[in-house]
C-alpha cells in the first residue's frame, strides 16, 4: 500500500502513525515523503461562474378598506362623561359637564328654580332666602381598570344606582334634568317611578335667558301646578 495513503487510514481510524527522526539499527529503509500542496485548480476560459437567484423579501399587503368606511383603530377609547348632580329644593337636578366645572352662577341658577317650585308646592314656606344646595358629581369611568367592564351599559346601571341612592338618602320628589345629554344619559326604566321634567341646562339658559320662560313652565307642570 502507498505509505501516504497508508498513513491517512490510520489516522481516519484513530491510529497515531509515527515516523522515527532517524535511521533504526536493524529497522527497514524509512523512506522520506515530500508533501507538495496542491494548487487550486483554475477555471476554463469558457466557464461562467454561476449566479444565485436572488430571493426578494415577502411584503405585507396592507387590508384593502371598503369605500365610505372609517379605518379600524387599534383600541377603542372607553366612554367619558361627567355628571353635575345637586340637591336642592327637594329635587335633584342633574346636567352634564362640558368639560368644565359647574360655575357659581349655575349653582345660584339652579337655587332660584327649586326656590319657585317651592312657593308652588303646597306645605313649602314663602321664603325669599335660596334654599341649600348639595352639589356632587358623577364621573364614568369610575375606575381606570381596563380588566372591568366600562361599556355604555355599565355606565348607565353604574348611574342609576347612584341616582336611586341620592334620591332614598336625601328624600327628593324627582329629577330635574337640565339639556339634552343629561337626559339621554339617566336611564329613566331602571330608576323607581319619580317624576321628572327635562329642560334646557343652566349653561344655555344663562347664554340666552328667553329659555327660562320654557323651562319656568315646565317646572311648574313638574310641581303639580298648571
Amino acid at each position: 500500500m502507498n505509505i501516504l495513503r497508508h498513513s491517512i487510514y490510520l489516522q481516519a481510524m484513530g491510529i497515531d502513525a509515527y515516523v522515527s527522526r532517524r535511521q533504526l539499527p536493524g529497522a527497514a529503509t524509512t523512506q522520506r515523503l515530500a508533501i507538495v500542496p496542491s494548487s487550486p485548480v483554475p477555471l476554463p476560459a469558457t466557464a461562467t461562474p454561476v449566479q444565485m437567484p436572488r430571493i426578494e423579501p415577502a411584503s405585507i399587503a396592507a387590508p384593502v378598506v371598503p369605500a365610505g368606511a372609517a379605518p379600524r383603530e387599534g383600541r377603542l377609547s372607553p366612554l367619558r362623561f361627567s355628571l353635575a348632580v345637586i340637591t336642592c329644593g327637594g329635587w335633584l337636578w342633574l346636567e352634564e359637564l362640558e368639560g368644565e366645572v359647574f360655575s357659581a352662577e349655575q349653582l345660584h341658577l339652579v337655587q332660584a328654580m327649586a326656590r319657585a317650585m317651592g312657593r308652588l308646592t303646597a306645605g313649602e314656606s314663602g321664603d325669599n332666602g335660596e334654599p341649600a344646595a348639595l352639589a356632587t358629581q358623577f364621573d364614568w369611568p369610575i375606575h381606570n381598570n381596563l380588566q372591568l367592564d366600562q361599556s355604555e351599559d355599565a355606565a348607565r346601571s353604574s348611574l342609576a344606582a347612584f341616582i336611586q341612592r341620592r334620591l332614598g338618602e336625601n328624600g327628593c320628589r324627582g329629577l330635574v334634568l337640565l339639556g339634552p345629554n343629561s337626559a339621554e344619559r339617566v336611564p329613566m326604566d331602571q330608576l323607581d317611578d319619580r317624576r321628572h321634567r327635562r329642560i334646557a341646562s343652566t349653561a344655555a339658559m344663562l347664554l340666552d335667558p328667553l329659555l327660562k320662560k320654557q323651562a319656568w313652565r315646565d317646572l311648574r307642570r313638574l310641581a303639580g301646578t298648571q
